[in-house]
């Protein structure tokens, strides 16, 4: 599924930037993955999935700029707790740094990736925290091991669609 996220682009701009600001002038390293990308992009990044995937269900972003990250989800939707995943490769997995402390913790985690379009996205899929423990694989992607899944062992959008109505008697 495509999102277009032309008319949050300001916001999550801005909102990058203030995050960017606040974790440089408390001399906090971000816990970068890519090596080609800054600490911005990555904010940036990681804000374009959780955008894509708030209008998905219709949940507002957390917003709010701290020091001490997520706690191990993004969003929540209903009585789920929701990390989301942002890959710069199109092909790329829904992966978790288990070293670093970032490991899957929430119910349920979803991957998107990027477009030709800079303000579109894809999300790919999702998966719960049971099933990825049941499947993931080590990977090392240059950075250290790393619990991966491919794209293909992602669940599509259409089941989770189908069983949010059965559950919560809730469209999306």
């Amino acid at each position: 599924m495509i999102i277009n996220l032309e008319k949050h682009w300001d916001e999550i701009n801005t909102i990058a930037k203030e995050r960017t600001k606040l974790k440089k002038s408390n001399r906090i390293k971000t816990k970068k993955q890519d090596s080609a990308r800054n600490d911005f992009l990555i904010q940036l990044n990681g804000l374009l999935g959780e955008y894509a995937i708030a209008e998905y269900l219709n949940v507002p972003v957390n917003k709010e700029n701290t020091l001490g990250g997520d706690g191990g989800h993004d969003l929540e939707f209903f009585d789920k707790k929701i990390e989301v995943k942002y890959n710069t490769y199109d092909y790329g997995d829904l992966y978790f740094d288990k070293s670093n402390g970032y490991f899957f913790k929430a119910d349920l985690a979803f991957l998107v990736v990027p477009t030709s379009n800079e303000k579109k996205v894809r999300i790919v899929g999702w998966i719960t925290r049971k099933r990825f423990k049941q499947i993931y694989k080590i990977k090392n992607y240059g950075k250290g091991p790393r619990q991966a899944v491919t794209q293909d062992k992602l669940t599509d959008l259409e089941k989770f669609t189908s069983q949010v109505k059965i559950k919560y008697n809730y469209n999306l």
